[in-house]
């Protein structure tokens, strides 16, 4: 059944009409937050109060957590779930927007949105947490989180998500939770750690690899390096790098190592080149 059809089926117009313009049904992008209309809003676009408006969602999401609705839904949560297991657990709102995209269940919909309702239905089926779609629950989740968060403060440095996998998790799973994180670090070359600790170690090993760069390529690089939720402004690139005592300005605009610290510091350092491929 696709999901259109599940949805008008397991709920009167009114009902469904909140629902749509709650989760931005027929919205652009894939962002969560694109897909998280106010109450206002929906009251709004339904002629009533934000009070009423959330009174009539209450009462949809009861009806779509029924057992008939739920049972209705066993194809399109299957679907979901299979597509989130083989991404290791966890997908980011982008991934699971292409991954739905040749599926005809999620026709007419947008594929954000329609993962939202049914994590609202039944949160114990399509996990939610900090914007990332997860086959773990809430308390799993956390956990998880917990252990991640604690290997990469005991690692010192930013260390693969591989070698951790085995007494975390998923690596692919780690990476997605890890890019969730405020205050973490995630680089393309399957590398976490700590944003602040471990930002101004990528810009070191940039200027090793690249000589002395002006402000704007150094954070051009370091972004290439790094996921989109880890990136940063020349700004605070350049309190970085202003900050770190293996660095110095070398001119108007210019970044270097200070001499002696390339030596001792990145002898052998075979990670270098791993972090500017990107850029």
């Amino acid at each position: 059944m696709k999901f259109a059809a599940w949805l008008e089926g397991a709920l009167p117009g009114r009902w469904r009409e909140a629902v749509w313009a709650r989760r931005a049904l027929d919205g652009e992008g894939y962002g969560v937050a694109l897909h998280e209309a106010t109450l206002a809003k929906v009251g709004k676009e339904l002629g009533v109060t934000r009070e009423r408006a959330r009174q009539i969602l209450e009462r949809a999401r009861e009806a779509l957590s029924g057992e008939a609705a739920q049972r209705a839904a066993d194809g399109l949560y299957g679907v979901a779930r299979a597509a989130l297991e083989a991404a290791g657990g966890a997908m980011m709102p982008g991934e699971w927007t292409a991954a739905a995209g040749g599926n005809p269940l999620w026709d007419g919909v947008s594929p954000t949105g329609a993962l939202l309702v049914l994590h609202d239905a039944a949160p114990g089926r399509i996990g939610l947490h900090r914007g990332v779609f997860t086959v773990l629950g809430e308390e799993q989740a956390d956990a998880v989180d917990g252990r991640l968060r604690d290997a990469l403060r005991r690692a010192g440095a930013a260390v693969q998500l591989g070698t951790l996998s085995g007494s975390v998790g998923d690596a692919r799973l780690l990476e997605r939770l890890a890019r969730s994180m405020p205050d973490a670090l995630v680089l393309r070359d399957g590398r976490a750690g700590l944003l602040e600790r471990d930002a101004p170690r990528v810009l070191r090993e940039i200027l090793l690899a690249r000589g002395e760069l002006r402000l704007e390529a150094l954070a051009a690089a370091y972004n290439a390096a790094a996921f989109p939720e880890c990136q940063r402004g020349v700004g605070k690139v350049r309190q970085w790098v202003l900050g770190d005592p293996a660095a110095e300005r070398k001119g108007p605009g210019v970044y270097g190592l200070k001499a002696g610290y390339q030596a001792e510091l990145f002898a052998g350092a075979p990670s270098a080149r791993q972090v500017t491929s990107d850029g």
